[in-house]
């Protein structure tokens, strides 16, 4: 499938015929999600793209039915739009979205001009603007919220225009460019680049009076309406065509102006170097392979280009390029200076300041300056000793000169600065490891990894062809091991080369060995070790100690309490020694207060050996696991707060954050989540038992916020430290915990079996908390498996041990789930009063999340009795506890249950919006049987909407998790309302041997309210088939259950049914009483069924 956007909005199928995407809504909807192909918009965002402000502070409410058209207007490439948090996302693939493959050509022809392939130049760009059929999203309502894209859009379409012209004119194509350069000045008037490609263009093609003209008429412009004279550029090109300058009435010869202009390197008043000419041209060779780096070196030319037009023309252009070693510095630079060599046509001057080349000293500010002097043609004896008046007569040498100066391999700001010349005109590329902060004009360039296609590229290119095929995994493994660093991928992709050589996948072999793969990314002159030598050496003891330390951490990065912790230091002192190697690129700090260190560093670092950096290692490794347990311990105090005792063995960290309130305990905890797994794995092969409190400390979080498949892995391995130790009171809560996981994530049988032996290990060692806590757990999971009768036994043993202990909360927990099951035996009194006594206990203890997790008890047994306000005010109380707690698992079941009231009454789409949110944050979180509830209610949205395709989807999705789950009451949940979406599609047969499933299921688990909602489908099915007879017995046995289930709503529909069997029988009298107590209920409900009920009453 094939979208456009480059014009009115359009959508193609493969065969080419238009899709016909139908409605202003839906045709924004997609707008907007294409205009962020595979990335999320946020519901709120396409709410305001699709109503602007007359969506304010509202739930989105209809934005799910716009989701389903849309979906349902692509057909089966609907599945392409995805529900992610907080919003949705469109998947598109390469070539079916055409602004992607605009930008994609644009990049492609930029590159190539760059490069100077003026042929491949002009085809690209050519290729892009074909793509444009008019104003973009010309037929899509809210176009001013696209305000942005618009402009950023349209401009790149003038720049690949501009482009294009460039390389078309360095082909030579002049006369064919001259008509539509008029009509684009005329356009653009202000753009001073088209008015010098069109000067160009006429002058080469012969007509120089014109192009002489034109320049009149661009600076009357100008003048008229900015009060501006022409910039140098142009100006200096109306002089040279003026004079009759050869260089620019023939054909190029240099390179075109990276910064958008037409202009070659000619114009720009270099001229061509004479044989006997003494102008210094020291530059190194450019490397033939360079590859990649494409916004760093447009920024670069676009800095000296700005210089060169005037823009910068009170100020020397300084830019400063940093990074750690080996990741290309140099390359580009002098890549850079190849580019710009043109532009300056006094000299280009190369030093390297060896700042860190190995078994050599830096060279001082004196020698730099007499190199550079004498490379300026000064004798020997002219230059002075004196450093002030060295710099001084270097400074005035260059002045007034058009001079280029690479100083490479910089140590520090202070032997680069009397380095730098003193008038404009010239400019200075600076390569250092050290970040050059210190130099205040600069323009600091910061080079990172290289991003995977252009490491691929540059693996390729060195290599040469045949040594792999496209798409060879060992290939991006080995581009991963060389850290996506061009040094050792150039070291590797090398020993590809020659005759021989070892296949990728062998080379891939020899370097996963970490202890040895600097040793190997090493040939004849390229050495990663001595690189690093040389920067480690560079380093005062603490900074090489604190960078020894960071290296040999377990997890992704640290912040600045782990590295204090890590290397003995306070915070202030910590802090400080970051900073400098961050600023010797020896540490990434990848976000706010943290640091990580590169692949290939921590290599080196590891490989650095000695007993008494073994001593150290070992001390900082102990440091830093008590650190992370005591700061996980002090967190997990405000998610847990029933949590007492020790956190566990080893002494007290000596730095740790304060964690003052339940947010920044969460916030930390999702922060170093990574961590403290990783510090799992690395306390499992030294110290158990601080590896089982630790996972400990991460059990209550993960239980929260998931993911839960990461949870079940921690606690089953604290389960077998535990066991291997002979903790069995450790092993019973490692089980337990283990079981609550399984449980929530859907595997019944397995949390059953793991409840049944942590209960046996509690009871060995006799803590009778335990196993009060494993006999309520083991009756949760009875319950959801559908056996009622052994969970209300379980769960009255807990209740009765927590009493007897005085555990308040224990209590509390085990009464709320008594009253869930109590609820489905019909027993509402039982459960409102089992309930109310819960929530009187927590607030006792001021546990939160527990008072939360009963109001929604509450509300769902209010809601089954009939009291709809009240069971909403309840939930909703439940949702806004839950969020300031930031329960994600919790607001998700407070979402689901508002969302069941709401279609109890009628309020479908409300309804729908709130499943949607529930299914969003479940399925973040990983919790299967939330995820398989939202389906459930999205699915009886669908059916009150008519769309029967879409709900039995979700019905049959739904019923798939909980059938994966062992959820048998879910099961015959999903089973009922995929009979009634087959009941309302006009399929009997299939619909009646659904329900008659459900049925049973809901029988075996002697969940009576659901019976009586299953009975009332099948009398309405038996009697649309013309059994009005059976059906009315139908009725009555609903009407029955209702009844003893104390459900009021399956109560109305009930006698609804037996009226409307009586009234099909003839029974007049006998329908209008019963109708007549089902419309009462109904009223006394509120629900939507009232209306049509009193209708057919007032004509019975």
């Amino acid at each position: 499938m094939r979208f456009d956007v480059l014009g009115p909005l359009q959508v193609r199928a493969d065969d080419g015929s238009v899709v016909d995407v139908r409605g202003s809504m839906r045709r924004a909807l997609l707008a907007a999600l294409l205009l962020n192909a595979g990335s999320v918009v946020s519901a709120d965002r396409l709410s305001q793209c699709l109503w602007g402000d007359r969506q304010a502070g509202s739930s989105a409410t209809p934005l799910y039915n716009q989701v389903m058209r849309l979906r349902q207007s692509l057909g089966a490439e609907g599945e392409r739009i995805k529900a992610l948090p907080p919003g949705y996302l469109i998947e598109i693939g390469p070539g079916e979205l055409d602004v992607a493959e605009f930008e994609r050509l644009c990049s492609a022809g930029w590159r190539a001009l760059t490069e100077g392939e003026w042929e491949a130049a002009a085809s690209q760009c050519a290729a892009a603007l074909a793509l444009w059929r008019g104003e973009p999203l010309a037929d899509v309502s809210n176009a001013a919220l696209y305000q942005p894209w618009l402009l950023r859009i349209g401009q790149l379409r003038l720049q690949a225009t501009e482009w294009r012209i460039t390389a078309d004119l360095n082909c030579g194509r002049y006369e064919e460019l001259i008509p539509e350069l008029s009509d684009l000045v005329h356009a653009f008037p202000l753009r001073e680049a088209l008015h010098e490609s069109l000067m160009l263009a006429l002058a080469r093609s012969g007509r120089q009076a014109e192009a002489l003209a034109a320049y009149q008429d661009a600076r009357r412009l100008l003048v008229a309406e900015l009060g501006i004279e022409p910039g140098a550029s142009l100006r200096q090109l109306h002089q040279l065509i003026l004079s009759g300058d050869a260089a620019v009435l023939a054909a190029p010869a240099g390179v075109a102006s990276t910064a958008g202009t037409a202009s070659t390197a000619s114009t720009s008043g270099a001229r061509p170097s004479a044989p006997g000419d003494r102008t210094p041209n020291q530059l190194p060779a450019d490397v033939r392979t360079f590859t990649g780096r494409g916004r760093e070196l447009e920024r670069l030319l676009a800095e000296a280009d700005e210089a060169r037009q005037g823009t910068e023309a009170g100020m020397v252009v300084i830019s400063a390029i940093d990074g750690m070693a080996g990741i290309g510095k140099s390359a580009l630079a002098i890549h850079a200076a190849h580019r710009l060599g043109e532009w300056f046509p006094d000299g280009r001057l190369f030093v390297d300041l060896r700042g860190f080349t190995p078994d050599q000293d830096p060279m001082t500010p004196e020698e730099a300056l007499g190199y550079l002097l004498r490379s300026l043609d000064v004798a020997p004896r002219q230059i002075p000793r004196d450093l002030g008046e060295r710099a001084a007569y270097y400074r005035s040498r260059l002045a007034g000169t058009k001079t280029l100066i690479l100083l490479d391999n910089a140590a520090n700001s202070a032997q680069v600065r009397p380095l730098l010349p003193g008038a404009p005109g010239c400019l200075v590329l600076i390569t250092s490891r050290a970040v050059l902060s210190g130099l205040d004009d600069a323009s600091l360039l910061s080079l990172d990894a290289l991003p995977d296609e252009d490491a691929i590229a540059l693996l390729h290119k060195v290599a040469g062809p045949g040594r792999g095929p496209e798409g060879d995994p060992a290939i991006a493994e080995l581009i991963a091991l060389c850290g996506n660093m061009p040094l050792p991928i150039r070291i590797a992709a090398a020993s590809l080369r020659h005759p021989g050589a070892p296949q990728i996948a062998a080379l891939v072999a020899q370097l996963r060995d970490g202890a040895g793969r600097l040793e190997r990314l090493r040939d004849d002159e390229r050495n990663l070790t001595a690189l690093f030598d040389a920067s480690y050496g560079s380093l005062d003891a603490g900074e090489q100690h604190m960078f020894r330390c960071i290296a040999r951490v377990p997890g992704p990065d640290v912040d600045v309490y782990a590295a204090a912790n890590l290397a003995g230091l306070d915070l202030p002192a910590a802090r400080r020694v970051l900073e400098s190697l961050l600023d010797q690129n020896l540490l990434v700090q990848h976000a706010a207060d943290r640091y990580r260190m590169h692949d290939l560093l921590r290599s080196y670092a590891t490989g650095l050996e000695g007993a008494e950096l073994a001593a150290q290692y070992e001390a900082a490794r102990g440091r830093l696991l008590d650190y992370y347990l005591c700061a996980a311990d002090a967190a997990v105090r405000h998610l847990d707060p029933t949590r007492t005792g020790k956190a566990g063995p080893g002494p007290a960290a000596s730095q740790t954050p304060v964690l003052s309130a339940r947010a920044d305990a969460l916030a930390w905890m999702q922060t170093e989540q990574a961590n403290l797994v990783a510090a799992v794995g690395l306390a499992a092969a030294t110290d158990p038992l601080r590896a089982i409190a630790l996972v400990g400390c991460m059990g209550p979080f993960l239980l929260l916020h998931g993911p839960w498949t990461q949870a079940a892995a921690l606690h089953r391995k604290a389960a077998d430290l535990a066991a291997g130790l002979g903790e069995r009171e450790l092993e019973a809560e490692a089980l337990f915990r283990l079981a609550r996981i399984m449980n929530v994530s859907g595997q019944l049988p397995v949390a059953a079996h793991l409840c049944e032996q942590a209960l046996e290990r509690y009871a060995e060692v006799g803590a009778l908390g335990g196993q009060a806590n494993a006999l309520c757990e083991l009756g949760r999971i009875k319950h959801v498996g559908g056996d009622l009768s052994t969970a209300a036994e379980l769960i009255e043993r807990a209740v009765a041990i927590f009493r007897d202990t005085e555990d308040l909360q224990g209590e509390a927990t085990a009464l709320i789930e008594l009253g869930r099951v109590r609820q489905l035996f019909g027993q509402a009194e039982v459960v409102v009063g089992l309930l109310q006594r819960a929530l009187e206990l927590l607030r006792r203890t001021g546990y939160r999340l527990g008072e939360a997790n009963t109001l929604i008890d509450l509300a769902y047994a209010l809601m089954i009795a009939g009291g709809y306000a009240q069971a909403a005010e309840y939930a909703g109380q439940a949702q806004a506890i839950y969020q300031s707690q930031e329960s994600a698992h919790g607001e998700a079941n407070a979402l689901g249950l508002r969302g069941q009231i709401l279609v109890w009454l009628g309020d479908h789409e409300a309804a729908g919006a709130l499943y949607q949110r529930k299914l969003e944050i479940d399925v973040k979180i990983g919790f299967r049987q939330g995820e398989a509830i939202a389906l459930w209610g999205l699915g009886h949205v669908g059916l009150a909407a008519g769309d029967l395709a879409e709900a039995a989807g979700l019905f049959q999705r739904s019923y798939a998790i909980f059938e994966e789950g062992g959820y048998a009451l879910g099961q015959a949940d999903a089973l009922h309302g995929l009979a009634r979406t087959r009941s309302a599609s006009g399929d009997h047969d299939g619909a009646a041997t659904i329900l008659e499933r459900s049925l049973a299921m809901f029988r075996d688990s002697e969940d009576v309210q659901n019976q009586a909602a299953v009975l009332n489908s099948i009398g309405a099915l038996t009697h649309e088939t013309g059994q009005a007879r059976a059906a009315l017995d139908h009725h009555r046995q609903a009407l029955e259950l209702a009844r003893e289930a104390s459900s009021p709503l399956d109560e109305a529909r009930a006698l609804d049914g037996v009226a409307r069997c009586l009234e099909t029988l003839g029974e007049r009298d006998g329908a209008r009483r019963e109708l007549g107590a089902a419309v009462k209920l109904y009223r006394q409900l509120g629900v939507p069924e009232a209306g049509s009920a009193a209708e057919r009453l007032s004509v019975l």
